[in-house]
């Protein structure tokens, strides 16, 4: 599994023309959008520190989330197949966890019909959001599969913003889970879907229009150029297990990498008397231990935590303790953002990281007669 990098794009992106000095006079809204896809059943995460627990504690710390606030909680997709803990219920246990985060929607992924539809169903039921996907049609009628628990949309208030979300599954399921499951069903071109599905969401009062999407980016990207005249704010994409925040003409485009390791976030400003939207700002954050571990001189990692090296013991969180690591690392290298944003002034040595070994090695007065043993 590839490691994971960090990418930070800030920006100011206006998305409706609407000059700063009218908004300050104006009844804003706010409202800022969490995302991740692909979660596949990770719940407990792939390493100690990646759990799902990990990461809404994470929107908790980073982010300021809560429940009442102005926030959105959405995924991209292909919620539950993976590790037997999620695999043996058949989506049972994601659903609870799901639920326990305070999801607002899912788009539905290709994955989500490995049980059948009975199964998606069920979990839809189960579920405190809906599972959403205008492009998945049974093939007898051309309509949306609704009784199995399959919307093309849902329009919610957040921030007493009116929200419209439209979802979309990728056209690779038929070939992408158990044939025989979706036998009964037609996956339609995305366009097709979206032009038609995005009046209803409108003729329902809407402020500003999200799609999420189990597609990876670069058709999702060909998607928002086709429809650069439709009013959609934002697009989420899934599916490939990317990682990006970044405009793609006047929409904003997110994909929160994989098996909660990872999420995407943008955030707006909603003028619902104007319907002037503006991006505040897009970005992504990993969670602290993805990727590869920290080196870290002083500590080593015991289980699912960090001890002193020299004595053993476990570390106290109300003690602070000086270690070592190398300027790569302390400049956010590789992701570790959170070594600079918790201590700011570290001090550089100067010393090049291979001089410690070279001083030891010359300690050791070492020669043919004489040879370093390591064992």
């Amino acid at each position: 599994m590839p490691r994971l990098r960090t990418y930070f794009l800030f920006c100011s992106l206006v998305l409706t023309t609407c000059a700063s000095s009218d908004l300050e006079n104006r009844n804003l809204r706010r409202l800022t959008i969490l995302y991740t896809n692909d979660e596949h059943g990770w719940m407990e995460g792939m390493e100690p520190g990646q759990s799902a627990a990990h990461l809404y504690e994470m929107w908790q710390q980073e982010e300021g989330y809560y429940e009442d606030g102005p926030f959105l909680i959405l995924s991209g997709g292909d919620n539950w197949t993976g590790p037997a803990i999620s695999t043996w219920t058949e989506g049972e246990s994601m659903v609870t966890v799901m639920n326990a985060m305070n999801y607002d929607a899912s788009a539905v992924g290709n994955h989500e019909f490995d049980f059948g539809l009975e199964v998606i169903k069920e979990r839809s039921e189960e579920a405190d959001y809906p599972y959403l996907s205008a492009n998945t049609r049974w093939r007898s009628s051309g309509e949306s599969p609704t009784e199995i628990g399959i919307l093309p949309f849902t329009v919610m208030t957040v921030n007493e913003l009116r929200i419209g979300i439209i979802g979309l599954t990728t056209l690779d399921t038929p070939t992408a889970t158990n044939p025989n499951n979706v036998q009964d069903l037609d996956f339609i071109d995305y366009e097709v879907a979206l032009r038609e599905t995005l009046p209803l969401v409108q003729a329902q009062d809407t402020d500003i229009n999200l799609v999420i999407a189990h597609i990876c980016v670069e058709p999702l990207e060909r998607l928002i150029r086709n429809t650069r005249d439709l009013d959609i704010a934002l697009f989420g994409a899934g599916h490939c297990n990317e990682l990006l925040a970044r405009r793609v003409h006047d929409a904003v485009l997110l994909s929160g990498g994989f098996h909660f390791t990872a999420y995407a976030k943008a955030r707006f400003t909603v003028d619902p008397d104007t319907n002037a939207v503006v991006l505040d700002g897009a970005t992504v954050l990993t969670v602290a231990e993805t990727g590869s571990r920290p080196v870290i001189g002083g500590l080593v990692r015991r289980g699912n935590g960090w001890v002193l090296s020299a004595s053993g013991e476990e570390l106290d969180d109300d003690r602070t303790y000086r270690v070592l690591v190398n300027s790569f690392m302390y400049a956010g290298g590789d992701g570790y953002t959170i070594i600079p944003e918790t201590d700011p002034d570290g001090f550089d040595t100067g010393i090049n990281y291979r001089q410690p070994f070279l001083d030891w090695l010359q300690a050791q007065e070492s020669s043919d007669q004489n040879p370093l043993r390591l064992d």
